[in-house]
């Protein structure tokens, strides 16, 4: 089993994440539950230990979430979410094959409306991110 470089996983995670609430698109009408999607591009950079390299580091990613608004003014949401942050091509002098990065998550969400057009968002939660491998010699 390779051993990665999780912070540069997080990080990456975490600006794909900041990236993607720039500009959601969320499916709402007048009721309490909501539907969105979001997708993007990857940068994934896994740690090869031993002589290799990542031939391929960037990969499409995509984020389907829903959550419920709780409460009567909206402010305040639990959400779920699903993201596939894509895949790398690695290659070493035994192994050659891809990473894929995989996020189960669920938080809070707080949206404070500071006009008609704009609001300010924060989240709160977590996430479980999951690796696949596959490989061919």
């Amino acid at each position: 089993m390779k051993n990665y470089n999780k912070n540069t996983v997080l990080s990456t995670v975490a600006l794909l994440g900041v990236l993607l609430l720039a500009q959601p698109t969320a499916v709402q009408a007048e009721t309490k539950f909501y539907l969105g999607g979001n997708i993007g591009v990857s940068t994934l950079e896994p740690r090869i230990v031993g002589p290799g390299s990542v031939d391929e580091d960037s990969d499409t990613a995509f984020k389907v979430y829903a959550g419920y608004d709780v409460g009567t003014d909206k402010h305040f949401s639990i959400e779920a979410f699903y993201a596939d942050m894509g895949a790398a091509q690695i290659k070493t002098t035994s192994v050659e094959g891809d990473v894929g990065y995989k996020l189960f998550g669920a938080g809070l969400v707080y949206n404070k409306p500071f006009n008609d057009k704009f609001s300010g968002l924060g989240k709160i939660g977590f996430a479980d991110v999951k690796n696949d491998a596959t490989s061919g010699i």
